[in-house]
């Protein structure tokens, strides 16, 4: 989940405080939350605005995959197209390593091993 693999800059980790105690007499412990809090009206604008800015640091390095950042992605999911499995190989591996110099993991979710491109149709 992205939420969970944004990091929050160490200078306002102290704004996002879990108070915790295993039972009511224990001292309550406080804990900093390093990451992005999830399931606030915020997070989705935030999540978007991290992947823009990712598009734009590094947009003519990794030209694909900052287009699929800046005009098919929504929070957590990234949806794109190419013409030959090739581009998709090559798209593939830019948001990859992309996604990867900011710190984020992306799921396989594209076994490219066994693609085939649809025939086209006689007319």
């Amino acid at each position: 989940m992205m939420f969970r693999q944004t990091w929050i800059h160490a200078a306002v980790r102290k704004y996002q405080l879990i108070l915790w105690r295993e039972s009511p007499a224990d001292l309550v412990q406080v804990y900093e939350l390093t990451t992005h809090t999830y399931g606030l009206y915020s997070s989705p604008f935030v999540a978007i605005r991290y992947l823009l800015q990712l598009a734009e640091d590094e947009g003519e390095r990794y030209l694909r995959a900052a287009n699929i950042l800046r005009a098919i992605s929504y929070v957590n999911d990234l949806n794109g197209s190419a013409d030959t499995i090739e581009e998709v190989r090559i798209l593939k591996t830019e948001l990859i390593n992309r996604m990867s110099t900011a710190g984020y993991e992306l799921l396989d979710d594209l076994p490219l091993d066994h693609m085939e491109l649809p025939k086209p149709n006689p007319v």
